[in-house]
């Protein structure tokens, strides 16, 4: 969840492309 908040920080793109990694490495 504290991840998910600095991500949000940055912006939604960078949310979007945080998840697609998990996706990616899972």
């Amino acid at each position: 969840m504290l991840l998910l908040m600095k991500f949000n920080h940055s912006g939604t793109l960078g949310f979007l492309l945080a998840l697609m990694s998990i996706h990616m490495e899972k």
